[in-house]
C-alpha cells in the first residue's frame, strides 16, 4: 500500500496550498488578544489541555502503531493527523455538548497559531521513533529543514496577515469573516472530498484495514481527552471541551501537507481523507453521550470559566 502514490500537478499542488494558507488566513481574521488572556487567568488549564494535544495524542498514536504495526502508510498518516491542530469544528460540538466553549476556542486558537512550528516538528519527531515510518521517509528523501520552512512558511505567513489584518482594521475584518469562513470550509471539505475520490479504487479495495483503523484512533483520541480532563481539570465544562479538541483534528491541512510536501503516499492520504469523515462521527457519538448523560442524571451543565 505504501507504494501507491497520488500524483497532483503543479498547478494542483499550488491550490492545494492556496486552499491551507487562505483556511488559516480565515481563522486569524477572528483571532484576538483576548483569546489568549486565559493563558495568564488559567495557566494549567490550558496548559494541561495543550500538553494532551501536542504530545498525549503523538504519544498515544505511537504506541497504538507499535501495537498493531499497520502498513508503514497507514502509520504514517496516524502519526501526521496526531500531529495536526485541532478543528475549529470543535467549538461547535462543545457548544452543543454545554462544555466550556471559551476555553474550547482558546486551545484552537492556541494550537492553530502555533502549528507553523510544531506541526512539522512533531511530524520528523514522532515518526522518527517508529522505523517503518522513518524508512518510508528516508525512501521518498524528505529534506527535514525544506520540510519545516515550507511547512512554516505555508502556515505561519496567512496567520500573520490575518492576525495583524484583524488587529488595524477590526471593524472591516468583522465584517468580512463570515464569508472568509464559509469560503475556507468549502475549500476544506473539497480538500477531503478530493482526497478520498482520487484514492477510490485503493479505499475500496482497502477499506477493511481503514476504516477500523480510523475509527479505533478516533475513539482513543476521543477518550484521551476525556480522560486527561478527569485527571487534570476540575471543571466539567473543560473537560468536555477538551474530548472533542483532542477527538477533533484539522485533518485537511493533513492532506495538504501530505499532497504538496510528501508526495501524495497512499495510505497516508486514504487515511487522513477518511479520518476528516469519521471525527464528525465521532464527534457525534460522544456529544450523544454527554447528552444522555445529563437526561439519564438530571444534570444539565453550565460551563464556567473555573480552573
Amino acid at each position: 500500500m505504501e507504494r501507491a502514490v497520488v500524483e497532483l500537478g503543479a498547478g494542483a499542488q499550488a491550490l492545494m496550498a492556496f486552499s491551507i494558507a487562505f483556511t488559516m488566513f480565515s481563522v486569524a481574521l477572528g483571532l484576538r488578544l483576548a483569546h489568549f488572556r486565559p493563558l495568564a487567568a488559567r495557566p494549567h488549564a490550558l496548559l494541561a489541555g495543550y500538553a494532551t494535544q501536542l504530545i498525549g495524542l503523538p504519544l498515544l498514536t505511537l504506541a497504538l502503531v507499535w501495537l498493531i504495526r499497520p502498513d508503514p502508510s497507514l502509520a504514517f498518516g496516524m502519526i501526521l493527523v496526531a500531529s495536526c491542530p485541532g478543528g475549529n469544528v470543535s467549538n461547535f460540538y462543545t457548544l452543543m455538548a454545554r462544555g466550556n466553549v471559551a476555553y474550547s476556542v482558546t486551545l484552537t486558537a492556541l494550537s492553530s497559531v502555533l502549528a507553523a512550528l510544531t506541526v512539522p516538528l512533531s511530524v520528523l519527531f514522532w515518526g522518527g521513533l517508529y522505523p517503518p515510518v522513518a524508512a518510508l521517509l528516508d525512501e521518498i528523501d524528505i529534506n527535514g529543514a525544506s520540510f519545516l520552512m515550507q511547512t512554516a512558511l505555508m502556515l505561519g505567513l496567512p496567520l500573520v496577515l490575518g492576525m495583524t489584518l484583524a488587529a488595524r482594521f477590526p471593524k472591516a475584518t468583522e465584517r468580512h469573516r463570515p464569508l472568509a469562513l464559509r469560503i475556507s470550509l468549502a475549500l476544506l471539505l473539497g480538500i477531503v472530498i478530493f482526497g478520498l475520490y482520487t484514492n477510490a479504487g485503493l479505499l475500496a479495495e482497502y477499506w477493511t484495514d481503514i476504516v477500523p483503523l480510523t475509527a479505533v484512533h478516533n475513539l482513543l483520541a476521543f477518550a484521551l481527552g476525556a480522560g486527561a480532563g478527569a485527571l487534570f481539570l476540575r471543571d466539567a465544562g473543560d473537560r468536555r471541551a477538551l474530548a472533542f479538541e483532542v477527538g477533533i483534528q484539522n485533518s485537511a491541512l493533513g492532506l495538504a501537507i501530505l499532497m504538496t510536501q510528501f508526495g501524495g503516499i497512499g495510505g497516508a492520504v486514504m487515511l487522513t481523507a477518511t479520518w476528516g469523515i469519521w471525527h464528525f462521527i465521532g464527534g457525534f457519538i460522544t456529544l450523544a453521550l454527554y447528552r444522555f448523560a445529563d437526561a439519564r442524571f438530571s444534570r444539565p451543565l453550565h460551563a464556567t470559566q473555573g480552573d
